[in-house]
């Protein structure tokens, strides 16, 4: 999903500020250059949810004063965490009114993560999309891998997120010659997180099987010529927008993954 250095992050939130709107850009850990000061990355749905909320409720208290609207807008994988960030707001966190976010909007998300993993490692996908996402965690991994080593560069049992009385140990040479998301989550993330495998975290984390639970207004946008979500991916999704009044869901002809040019650009 990208950070506060990413051309489509900081465009549009000079266009909402334009309009007068408080915009504030939350960094997912390690990502746009923020400094990684816990052994903890970010994942799709266990952990990131936390920070997202804890986030939510610095705004109110700091920016909003506990009151006004807040809205939220996930690009790319962050759209997985915004979607599954409320589907929790409706069901398990649907008491505390400093967490609430009043509306949302998921761009470019793969809502479907086995399909999205799948398509990925079509030959030409894996060769350029997937190598150039995986290059991207790598550097990801660079800012993080002291934090799961010990002195002498070797893995040290971190506490796992989903029960901190067991530890798991972090592949960092697997990591840091990642060349997919796969295999940064197999190195990393599944581990973290307490998922037997790659497979089982996706299967978790995707959003789509939460989006008749959603109750807060909320487009999920996406482009059907999308190489890294493509269309077929999505059919889960337009079932549960049919479904779901909350829900509305554009999907455009064009517009590649993150793309949607006018005529301007």
């Amino acid at each position: 999903g990208g950070g506060s250095q990413d051309t489509y992050v900081r465009s549009m939130a000079a266009t909402a500020a334009e309009r007068g709107w408080q915009v504030a850009v939350l960094n997912m850990r390690a990502c746009g250059s923020s400094p990684v000061t816990s052994p903890r990355l970010f994942s799709a749905y266990r952990g990131a949810n936390d920070d997202v909320r804890l986030a939510v409720r610095h705004l109110r208290r700091t920016r909003l004063g506990g009151g006004g609207v807040l809205a939220a807008v996930g690009w790319s994988n962050s759209g997985t965490i915004l979607n599954n960030v409320l589907a929790e707001q409706a069901t398990t966190h649907a008491t505390d009114p400093m967490h609430f976010i009043d509306a949302g909007a998921a761009c470019a998300t793969p809502l479907n993560m086995p399909a999205n993993s799948a398509n990925l490692q079509r030959p030409f996908h894996s060769s350029v999309y997937d190598a150039n996402l995986g290059k991207s965690l790598r550097v990801l991994w660079a800012a993080a891998r002291e934090q799961y080593l010990d002195e002498t560069g070797l893995p040290v049992g971190v506490p796992r997120w989903d029960d901190p009385s067991k530890s798991f140990l972090a592949d960092d040479a697997l990591a840091l010659r990642a060349n997919s998301i796969r295999e940064l989550d197999e190195a990393v993330t599944r581990r973290q997180y307490g998922y037997a495998s790659v497979d089982e975290y996706y299967a978790a984390a995707s959003s789509d099987q939460r989006l008749r639970l959603l109750q807060t207004p909320t487009l999920l946008l996406n482009a059907f010529d999308d190489p890294i979500v493509p269309g077929w991916s999505l059919v889960n999704a337009l079932a549960a927008a049919r479904d779901n009044p909350q829900l509305v869901m554009a999907l455009t002809s064009h517009g590649g993954h993150l793309g949607w040019c006018d005529r301007s650009d």
